[in-house]
């Protein structure tokens, strides 16, 4: 476990299998129901987790990195043509 005074990065982007993960991309994660949107990735010391919003119940989660199982990109809205 890392120390306490050892400082917290948070970026908005990560890296999985090669290919980047940014805020606009959606995670399923081995052994929990649903699709998280993607916030931040957060590193302290040796330890790494994402912190992620969604799910069953939508609230605020954060997993271990090696627990994401696959990523979707979120598909922009287009408006509808008069």
């Amino acid at each position: 476990m890392a120390e306490i005074d050892t400082p917290k990065t948070k970026t908005d982007q990560w890296t999985f299998k090669g290919k980047p993960v940014t805020t606009e991309c959606e995670l399923t994660f081995t052994g929990i129901r649903g699709r998280f949107r993607f916030l931040h990735h957060v590193s302290r010391g040796p330890e790494e987790w994402l912190e992620v919003v969604g799910g069953p119940r939508s609230m605020f989660r954060a997993f271990p990195c090696d627990r994401v199982s696959k990523v979707y990109p979120i598909k922009a809205k287009h408006p509808k043509a008069p």
